[in-house]
């Protein structure tokens, strides 16, 4: 049999007495690693209870908790509706099929959505970055809320939405994005 980790006995160690295996390893066979470990163990164990643990200063509590001032925040963007020129039609940049389409945007955010055939609401995402946001998207409606994620194509898909009044949510890593007025037909 081979030896036990450190980790091993000191969880199998609860007193004297130690579980079959480890006893049999260590006594019948005469391993003399195992014996050092559990020896270690013991002591470790019996030493515990006399150190004295001091309470974290608050300065320092404070300043571990603190956010960093060079971390991002993201910033809440409402994305409001584009109206098409005239002449012009919609349409989603990957090409997917949608019987009504809306364009969103806020400043180089923008959000192309397209409610299907069967009631489904696709979108896509397009950032600052020409890099993909991840992240998670919420629909909020009269009749509760959905989830779903980015795809690695910054797409997503709520399966049978629900006609009413919504909103959405979309948080990633670099904004959360909110459509505040979101209608869907009946």
């Amino acid at each position: 049999m081979g030896c036990f980790t450190f980790e091993e006995l000191l969880a199998a160690h609860g007193g004297d007495d130690l579980p079959q295996p480890i006893r049999h390893h260590v006594l019948d066979e005469a391993c003399e690693v195992c014996a050092r470990r559990l020896e270690l163990v013991r002591r470790i164990v019996g030493l515990l209870p006399t150190l004295a643990l001091e309470p974290v200063p608050a300065r320092v509590r404070a300043a571990a908790l603190a956010v960093p001032e060079q971390a991002r925040r993201r910033l809440p963007l409402v994305l409001e509706a584009v109206l098409a020129a005239p002449g012009m039609v919609l349409a989603l940049r990957s090409g997917a099929s949608g019987t009504r389409r809306q364009l969103y945007r806020h400043g180089a955010w923008e959000l192309d959505l397209a409610l299907d055939e069967k009631g489904s609401l696709l979108g896509e995402v397009a950032g600052e970055d020409p890099a993909v946001p991840s992240g998670e998207c919420t629909l909020y409606g009269e009749r509760g809320l959905d989830h779903a994620r980015l795809d690695p194509d910054a797409c997503f898909r709520f399966e049978k939405v629900q006609p009413g009044p919504h909103v959405l949510v979309i948080e990633s890593d670099e904004a959360v994005l909110v459509v505040r007025d979101l209608e869907i037909p009946a």
